[in-house]
């Protein structure tokens, strides 16, 4: 709580954008681009976002590892508005400590319970 997550820097934000509407996917990208927040340079390589956001979709989850000494790790699905693939209403993630089971075990465990 009280804590701001960079969109193209974590799991949560990833979700996030792989399943909103292509025009606030724009906008998210582009403003993050413009801002010099650390995640712009990710936001400025199109190919490099779209490949991600294929592979979340394709994953049905986004995950991803800030750096090696991250002590948890985490994976995020996006909540969708019911009958819609791009009204994003909010993301539910879980965080572990990476010496309990892996990224696989996790997302084998508890995806579709999520």
């Amino acid at each position: 709580m009280n804590q701001r997550y960079g969109i193209f820097w974590s799991a949560m934000g990833w979700a996030y954008v792989s399943y909103c509407s292509a025009d606030e996917r724009e906008v998210i990208r582009r403003m993050t681009w413009s801002s010099g927040a650390p995640s712009a340079k990710t936001a400025a390589n199109l190919a490099r976002v779209n490949a991600k956001i294929e592979q979340t979709r394709r994953n049905r989850f986004a995950a991803i590892r800030l750096v090696p000494s991250d002590v948890y790790r985490r994976f995020a699905i996006p909540i969708l508005e019911q009958g819609t693939n791009d009204h994003v209403l909010g993301v539910l993630f879980l965080r572990w400590f990476p010496s309990a089971m892996t990224t696989a075990q996790a997302t084998s465990r508890y995806l579709d319970l999520m």
